[in-house]
Parts: C-alpha cells; structure tokens; sequence
C-alpha cells in the first residue's frame, strides 16, 4: 500500500498542476476580453463625444471599434474573418478597394475546395459558414485582421487631429485608448502558445499504467470490488484531464467556452446605444431651438401688435 500511496501522491499533482495550467488561460482569456471590451467602450464614448466631424463618419468609426472585437473573436478561433458577413456589416464598402495589402494577401489563402477572391460580392454570397471553416488562412492574416482595423481607426485619429477636430486635453487619453487595445489584442497572441502535446500525451501514459497496475494492487483488500473502485477512480482522473482539455482553448464554440458571440452582440449593442442617446438629444435639442425660435417670433410679434395698438390710440386720442 505504500507503493500505492506514492501513486496517488503523483497522480495528484500532475492532475493539479494540468487542471490549473487549463483554468489559467481560461481564466486569462476572460479577462483579457473583458480588458478589451472595456477599452472599446471607453473609446467609443471619447470618440463620439470629443471629435468634431460628421455625424455619419463618427458612426463609422465607433462600428469599426466594435469590429475590432468581432475580427479577434474570429482570429482567436483560427478563422478569417473577412469571410463573415459579421465582420463585412460593420465595415465600409469601399474598405476591400482601399486596402490593396490586405487583398494580396487574401489571394494566398488556401482551400482544398474553394478558390476565394478578394471582392466583396464574392464574399458576401458565400453563405455557406461550414465550407468557410474548410479554408486554411496564413497564420498572418488570421493575426493581423483586428490590428489593421485598429490601424485605420488611428488614422482617423491623426487625421481629425491635424483638422483641429479634437481638443488637446482629449488627444492623449484617445491615443491611451488605442494603445491599451493594442496590448490587449498581442496578449491574446498568448493563446495561440497551446499546452504541449508531449505533456498530454505522457499525462494520459501515466494514468493507463496507473489503472491497469491499480487492480493487482486493490484485488487482496477488495477482492471483486476493485473492479468498482478502479472505474469509479478512473471515471473521476480521466474526467478531470478531459475538463482540463476542454477549457485551455476557451475561445471556440463548445458549451464550455466563453461566449463569445453573445459578447460581440452585446458591445454592438452598447455603441448602438450610444448613437440612439445621441440622435435622441440632437432631435430634442432641434426641436427645443424650434420651440424657442417660436416663442421668440410670437414674442415679437405680440409687442409689435402691443405698440402698434398704442400708436393708434394716440392717433385716436
């Protein structure tokens, strides 16, 4: 039983130290989103509320935010996400004919099936969500995706700031903004590093042996009922290595990771509100100027009539 005792001893800090390693990079992919979730919000409110320039290009801008997530979601899941007709609804038109790198390097994409192009048309017919996962992006255009949309809101910034659009106590804490989204989107990059396949492969080893040895250990004590102890135990170690595997990669679309796609829907919805509160208060305040200019006018008028009711009555008198 000693012998065994120095089993279990074993068996129990590598179990442990598995199961820990997998709950910390579940643990630190929801908080490095939750990290940039914060910082697309924050963004988002400087943005709209401290650049001076059309309404319509500030609403651009602030999807554009929201698609820096949309785009991660997909990159961290190993996908491209300019197949996704998530991504294209929050992106210009024009961004495919502007960005002739970006083209250039779709065209080197690989499939065994299809053969994709880079135009819009062609991308949003593709419907077919299943067949896209088939494709095999480069490993750079799968990183870069949410860093190039992030690029083009910097250059929006730099050049409303060269218009005088933005006021200088606003300029560092927007630049701060999109420098922390920058560090969130290459700690994600720490989630491309996987557990080494060695480890796993020598975990499960370890608890096979472990199991068929296990018997001829218990057999004297238990006689028949070692059967029941050896299937309850591995029941429960193998249990624990497969959760362990399950949530190191939080980031697909099992039950057991994060959800992602109700995260990107909730932070669009966040800026959506934003622009609602906004054109709410620029209608209210339209017609409030409307109501003002209105009294204003019957003002006038009601003491022209006043004075000139006086005139007539002196004319009278």
């Amino acid at each position: 039983m000693d012998n065994l005792s120095i089993f279990h001893t074993i068996i129990a800090m590598l179990s442990a130290f598995r199961t820990n390693r997998s709950f910390d990079r579940y643990w630190l992919g929801a908080q490095t989103w939750t990290l940039l979730t914060t910082q697309i919000r924050n963004l988002s409110r400087l943005i709209f509320n401290s650049v001076r320039c059309d309404r319509e290009e500030k609403i651009i801008y602030l999807k554009l935010l929201v698609a820096i997530a949309v785009a991660n979601k997909y990159s961290l899941r190993g996908e491209n996400a300019y197949f996704y007709k998530e991504l294209l609804d929050l992106i210009p038109d024009n961004d495919f004919k502007k960005n002739g790198s970006m083209i250039k390097k779709m065209k080197k994409m690989r499939s065994n099936d299809l053969n994709f192009t880079a135009t819009r048309d062609k991308i949003e017919d593709f419907e077919d969500a299943e067949n896209v996962k088939n494709a095999i992006p480069t490993l750079s255009i799968v990183v870069n995706v949410p860093l190039e949309i992030a690029h083009r809101v910097s250059a929006f910034i730099r050049k409303q700031r060269s218009f005088g659009n933005i006021d200088l106590e606003d300029i560092p804490a927007i630049n701060t903004g999109l420098n922390e989204v920058i560090n969130s989107l290459t700690k994600f990059e720490l989630m491309f590093v996987p557990v080494p396949k060695s480890y796993d492969i020598h975990m499960k080893q370890i608890l096979i042996v472990y199991f068929i040895s296990l018997p001829f250990q218990l057999v004297a004590n238990f006689g028949y009922g070692s059967v029941l102890v050896v299937f309850f135990l591995s029941t429960g170690l193998f249990g624990i290595d497969s959760i362990a595997g399950e949530i190191e990669d939080p980031f697909g679309t099992d039950e057991n990771d994060l959800p992602l796609d109700f995260f990107c829907s909730q932070l669009l919805e966040d800026v959506e509100y934003i622009i609602e509160i906004s054109e709410l208060n620029s209608n209210r305040a339209s017609v409030q100027s409307a109501l003002e200019k209105t009294r204003l006018e019957d003002t006038v008028n009601s003491r022209i009539n006043y004075h000139s009711y006086l005139y007539k009555c002196n004319l009278n008198y």
